[in-house]
């Protein structure tokens, strides 16, 4: 019955109704000859009337079921709410290329140098051995040893003391300034912190006092102590106008200089003629390994 399920649905319709037709046609011719109640039908007559009673039946059945598979073959009349379409900006296609991530600069005078400690045992000796000066290494809580512990490639070279543990937090670079042996081959090793620079100079700031070699600023140095008093002041002068001086405010003596590009910071955050208060965190050297005086302080605030 492909043929019939192919049709139109109003074909199918007329086509299963006039089915129905012979039976009524033919149930309307025999009606007189077999009375109110059938009683006068004949064999022949019943075989002929089941007949057109089957053809009746069997169109509409199929043009019932023709019908639902139509209807089960076309998409569903009553939609699913249309949701409503995102308004797209038109961008320009360069939003697809990778954003480069800023540059971290550091300052370019160490916020303080130190020597590492605890490192005289065999593995760290062989680490430092492996190490050359000027290569950059890093620094990472060790909770065991409650201090700091500076890291090389190849392993760990030694501990910062533990006064520098507070700013060892701030992102910073920290590069291996010196490596010294002792007469009995163990090795000794400096490092310089350097501080990530920012656009301002924001307090409290770390820094080395440079020309600490200049006079008689080695014994000035010599006769101060680690928390005394600093005045770091503008002082310029013809051949230097943007000098910095760092004064120990207990002795009253001149210690050196802060960096000129510290100082550069320092004037376009606080302006010609500046004065800040600091104190003095480290003084390195004097040792035979290193005989040489240094200086690291922290500026504090704003006098």
């Amino acid at each position: 019955m492909k043929w019939f399920c192919s049709l139109k649905k109003s074909l199918r319709i007329v086509i299963a109704v006039c089915a129905w037709l012979p039976l009524v046609i033919f149930a309307a011719a025999i009606s007189g000859s077999i009375g109110a109640d059938g009683e006068g039908m004949q064999p022949w007559q019943a075989v002929v009337t089941l007949l057109l009673l089957a053809v009746g039946v069997f169109f509409t059945v199929f043009a019932v079921i023709a019908s639902k598979r139509e209807k089960a073959a076309k998409p569903s009349e009553s939609h699913a709410p249309t949701r409503p379409k995102p308004a797209y900006t038109s961008v320009p296609s360069t939003v697809t290329a990778r954003v480069a991530r800023p540059v971290v600069r550091y300052n370019n005078t160490p916020a303080f140098s130190c020597k590492l400690i605890k490192n005289g045992n065999a593995e760290m000796q062989d680490n430092i051995a492996c190490c050359n000066e000027g290569e950059e290494v890093i620094a990472d809580y060790d909770p065991d040893a409650d201090l700091y512990v500076c890291s090389h490639d190849v392993g760990d070279i030694g501990y910062f003391p533990e006064k520098f543990g507070d700013q060892l937090t701030e992102q910073c670079r920290i590069k291996i300034t010196d490596i010294a042996e002792n007469e009995n081959g163990k090795y000794s090793v400096e490092v310089s912190v350097y501080m990530q620079a920012e656009d301002g100079v924001s307090l409290p700031a770390f820094t080395k006092v440079v020309g600490v070699s200049f006079g008689d600023r080695q014994a000035y140095i010599k006769e101060s102590r680690e928390g005394d008093p600093l005045i770091i002041k503008h002082a310029p002068t013809n051949e230097y106008p943007n000098a910095a001086a760092v004064i120990n405010a207990r002795t009253g003596q001149m210690l050196g200089h802060i960096n000129k590009d510290f100082v550069a910071s320092l004037l376009s955050a606080f302006g010609n003629g500046f004065s800040l208060e600091g104190v003095i965190k480290d003084i390195t050297g004097g040792t035979p390994d290193a005989p040489h005086l240094g200086c690291n302080i922290e500026i504090t605030r704003c006098k």
